[in-house]
């Protein structure tokens, strides 16, 4: 789908603070998007790591009026707490929760009523080339490493009860 769907590399790693971007296409093509003249609005939906969008802000304020953003991360309304998407970046969710953005959150307890099978993703992503292969193998092996970290949490708390009613 190349002809028909572009695709720009985003930043490698998290931001080092709430001010400085990390500059990369992804945050250059919102930049560009959000600056164009267009009677179209600017929708950019952020599944992950909030990076590029903290990225073009720093680097471009003004974008701020010009794209509504939506965000499928962050921790259980109202409470909260740090989910895999905010604790890949806590400075760029900070640079964006600070600025004048129109943000929609969906929090981890609305996103996770949306499930799909692995079977499914595999039936319907693995074969879409190599962007399809990464993206499901990629999702298995981050898969495998919560599942192995909740029963490594899992395992500490059975210890720590058992020692208790000691």
């Amino acid at each position: 789908m190349s002809d028909k769907v572009k695709v720009f590399k985003g930043s490698t790693c998290a931001l080092e603070d709430e001010f400085t971007p990390q500059c990369s296409e992804g945050s250059q093509f919102i930049i560009n998007e959000a600056m164009r003249d267009s009677e179209q609005p600017l929708f950019v939906l952020n599944i992950g790591a909030i990076t590029n969008l903290a990225s073009a802000y720093l680097a471009n304020h003004s974008i701020k009026d010009r794209l509504l953003a939506v965000w499928i991360g962050g921790g259980k309304y109202p409470p909260g707490h740090i989910d895999f998407n905010l604790a890949n970046d806590i400075h760029a969710a900070n640079a964006v929760f600070s600025s004048d953005i129109e943000l929609w959150q969906i929090p981890i307890n609305a996103y996770t009523q949306m499930e799909v099978s692995f079977h499914e993703l595999y039936y319907r992503i693995y074969h879409c080339g190599d962007i399809g292969k990464y993206l499901f193998t990629n999702l298995m092996r981050v898969n495998e490493h919560e599942c192995s970290l909740n029963l490594m949490i899992f395992h500490s708390s059975k210890i720590a009860v058992k020692r208790q009613k000691l």
